[in-house]
């Protein structure tokens, strides 16, 4: 197993040389997901792995890290712990997709190398939530005040009912 991640890659040819790799990635080095923390510096933990399986060409992956996102109610950091493996069907066209047992996702490939940080990137896009928030977050209950006996818009329709 190399210990160093290649910039870019081609699938089709490491799964046929049966090839491993491991490194890491700063989060900072990822644009699309740059923007969505608060850990730029961090990295992401890498494992790559090129093997047929059922006569599937397959990369199995996996990535550690702890994302670092700005909770959506209290603006306060929230860790988000990242341990992810993932299977992906090399194809080399859409129609080749429903061939893919269930437990595989596609990976199109075409004539141009792979690049291995956008590939990570994706799955840890795949992983963040739609609106990152802690469990519990008091701030709601903290920023309203107590209303007390306020007037119900509709009690005139009451008095139009009789």
């Amino acid at each position: 197993m190399l210990n160093h991640l290649p910039d870019l890659i081609d699938p089709v040819r490491l799964v046929e040389k049966r090839r491993d790799f491991q490194g890491v990635i700063q989060i900072g080095q990822m644009a699309r997901i740059r923007d969505l923390v608060l850990n730029e510096e961090d990295k992401v933990a890498v494992k790559l792995s090129f093997r047929k399986e059922d006569g599937i060409s397959a990369l199995f992956g996996s990535i550690e890290t702890e994302l670092l996102l700005e909770c959506q109610r209290c603006l306060k950091p929230l860790a988000l712990p990242v341990s992810q493996g993932f299977q992906l069907g090399v194809i080399s066209s859409l129609d080749e997709v429903d061939m893919l047992p269930d437990t595989f996702e596609p990976l199109l490939v075409d004539d141009k190398a792979t690049r291995v940080k956008e590939l990570i990137e994706d799955e840890l896009l795949l992983v963040l939530p739609m609106v990152p928030r802690h469990d519990q977050c008091d701030v709601g209950s903290q920023n309203r005040p107590v209303e007390e006996n306020k007037d119900n818009p509709f009690s005139v329709l009451t008095q139009l009912k009789k």
